[in-house]
């Protein structure tokens, strides 16, 4: 659950500061008053400052893919929390065999399975 909460804020951070270069060339590169073809007269001029933005905005969008194929394919790997369960059912046997042959009293026993289980 833990790696879906880490995609979810990347994936909201991606999102703010591809809204924030969006906003910023809005503001930027708006186009003023000016006669019947615009500020900058009949052959445009107006998308100059795309050759900032627009490398840009496509490093940023394939950061996000990038990002979203590792975090959906660590998921479909599985998450830890299983092997760290397993981890602890084997050492949990450990203990109870250990106890079954006498090397641990039955205090040494509760405590360590009590330890294991915080």
């Amino acid at each position: 659950m833990k790696k879906i909460e880490n995609l979810l804020w990347i994936v909201l951070a991606l999102i703010v500061v591809m809204a924030v270069i969006a906003a910023s060339a809005a503001i930027f590169l708006r186009n003023g008053s000016g006669n019947y073809y615009g500020p900058y007269g009949m052959m445009g001029g107006g998308y100059a400052g795309m050759i900032i933005f627009m490398p840009v905005i496509g490093v940023l969008s394939a950061a996000f893919v990038l990002i979203f194929i590792y975090f959906f394919f660590e998921m479909l790997r599985g998450s830890n929390s299983d092997e760290h369960a397993s981890n602890y059912g084997q050492a949990e046997k450990i203990i109870r065999e250990r106890y079954a042959r006498g090397e641990i009293s039955e205090d040494d026993y509760n405590r360590m399975i009590s330890n294991l289980r915080k």
